[in-house]
């Protein structure tokens, strides 16, 4: 059913109805399949724009019924330079070519060209193949770099080079290029700043079924303002607990319990829908813990070449990877131990 959203545009126009039920389509994928920081993510430094990584463009794509087929263009310059060009013709199940993308990659790109020596390896490693690299940007430090051997990572450049074909060509394809980005990303470290211009985001339309009406906001306003709390006391909870930005983020079915929750006195709310929404309410209290040094952005993990060879070396889909991530709670170390003992096995 979903495969008639898109249509070869050989074919036919698509009507409003039919663009409208994409946008939803994918809109529904991102509320209910999608999480956070494994299937998309934002960039610090970058408003909050969100960018579309491979897990979330492989969803996208089983929603709507799209395969793809990469032709691949080797341009390498071997063996000091493995590059690849990839096409990503974006299909519907019928064989359509409903989008195109174009994604490159290559061992010249900083965080290829160079990794971290270990032990005694910089020292004799000659003076043309090492250097010493600031980075850490607020709290700088120095790293000792070594020149990385092109043919050891030939599979994670094709494999980037896919990833980054595949999202361009989904976003074309699905037009969802106004809820996601891909180019920043891929920027290097040092290339994403604060003060970095960028275009205005496209606010995400909301369903009426999804909030509470202006009538139910009015009524807590005046709820909470009677129990002594202020508007910066209300959003405040609703951020540390729940994620929610504003009372209009409150799903309709939990809006009995926060309005329970703001009729107690300031001092002592007792009935908290933490702990007493109704078992399928999608709202959970965000957990209060902190990063350690180990831990690392989903999104990170998942283009990080060393894991990306061990994912190779054992098959594991991006999918996998993230359910992997997301089981160690981003700590790296976790994961390539985890990831090398089923690449031994």
């Amino acid at each position: 059913m979903n495969d008639l959203v898109i249509q070869s545009r050989e074919q036919r126009s698509l009507t409003v109805a039919e663009i409208k039920s994409g946008v939803n389509l994918i809109q529904a994928v991102m509320r209910s399949v999608m999480k956070s920081g494994t299937h998309f993510g934002t960039i610090p430094g970058c408003g909050d724009k969100k960018t579309l990584f491979k897990p979330g463009a492989e969803k996208i794509m089983a929603a709507f019924r799209l395969v793809c087929n990469p032709i691949i263009d080797d341009l390498s310059i071997y063996p000091e330079t493995v590059r690849y060009r990839i096409s990503a013709e974006i299909r519907t199940s019928a064989g359509d070519l409903v989008g195109l993308g174009v994604g490159e990659c290559s061992s010249d790109e900083e965080k290829y060209r160079w990794r971290k020596a270990i032990g005694e390896e910089f020292d004799e490693a000659p003076e043309d193949r090492r250097r010493i690299k600031w980075a850490g940007g607020k709290s700088p430090y120095q790293t000792k770099q070594v020149r990385t051997n092109p043919a050891d990572i030939a599979n994670t450049i094709l494999k980037m080079a896919k990833k980054r074909a595949l999202i361009d060509g989904v976003l074309t394809a699905t037009a969802a290029s106004d809820c996601f980005t891909q180019d920043i990303e891929e920027l290097p470290e040092g290339f994403v700043t604060e003060g970095r211009s960028r275009k205005p985001d496209v606010e995400m339309p909301r369903s009426k079924d999804d909030t509470i009406s202006e009538a139910q906001r009015k009524r807590l306003d005046l709820i909470y303002q009677d129990a002594g709390y202020s508007e910066a006391d209300v959003l405040s909870y609703l951020s540390n607990n729940f994620g929610l930005s504003s009372t209009a983020d409150i799903p309709p079915k939990d809006f009995e319990a926060f309005c329970q929750v703001f009729s107690q006195p300031k001092e002592q709310p007792k009935n908290d829908p933490a702990n007493k929404a109704p078992k399928a309410s999608p709202l959970k209290r965000k957990s209060g813990k902190t990063k350690t040094p180990e831990q690392e952005d989903g999104g990170a993990l998942l283009d990080d070449p060393e894991i990306q060879e061990l994912c190779a070396a054992c098959s594991m889909t991006d999918d996998q990877l993230a359910q992997e991530i997301e089981a160690v709670n981003g700590d790296r170390a976790k994961l390539v131990e985890r990831l090398t003992a089923y690449a031994k096995g």
